[in-house]
């Protein structure tokens, strides 16, 4: 958690996915003997998390997402559901990788024909767009 709230170089999106893969580690080492603890233990880090980090949309969004789909989940073990919040982090990072692509290949379209793009803060979504814009080829 500590390198979550640390990090200032990394953007929100990639924070994010590094939440998500702490909440799927947690679950998994965690010693929750039921269900409701384990999503107590997990609703707990979840909050500690979005608030280290308020200004950071996406990281909120992904855990409150991720708890929400848990907290649906019908299992009957905290082993089963141990397990389904590994699978539900992984596909939510998938997720968020896909999102970010799309985004960034939008501001694709935008940046190829010249215009400007302006970010507040750091973002790893406009730096992949204007990777892929530098790989384009010149016009003269």
């Amino acid at each position: 958690m500590d390198r979550i709230t640390r990090d200032r170089t990394k953007g929100a999106s990639e924070l994010a996915r590094e939440a998500l893969e702490l909440m799927g580690a947690a679950a998994q080492e965690s010693r929750a003997s039921t269900p409701t603890a384990l999503l107590q233990e997990l609703e707990e880090l979840a909050q500690k998390l979005s608030r280290s980090r308020p200004s950071m949309a996406p990281l909120s969004n992904y855990l409150g997402l991720f708890f929400y789909r848990l907290a649906q989940e019908k299992t009957k073990t905290v082993d089963e559901l141990k397990r389904s919040a590994r699978l539900l982090a992984r596909r939510l990072v998938q997720e968020s990788q896909e999102a970010t692509l799309k985004v960034a290949e939008q501001a694709l379209t935008i940046l190829a024909s010249g215009d400007r793009v302006i970010t507040a803060s750091y973002s790893s979504t406009v730096c992949l767009a204007l990777e892929k814009a530098a790989a384009l080829p010149q016009k003269c």
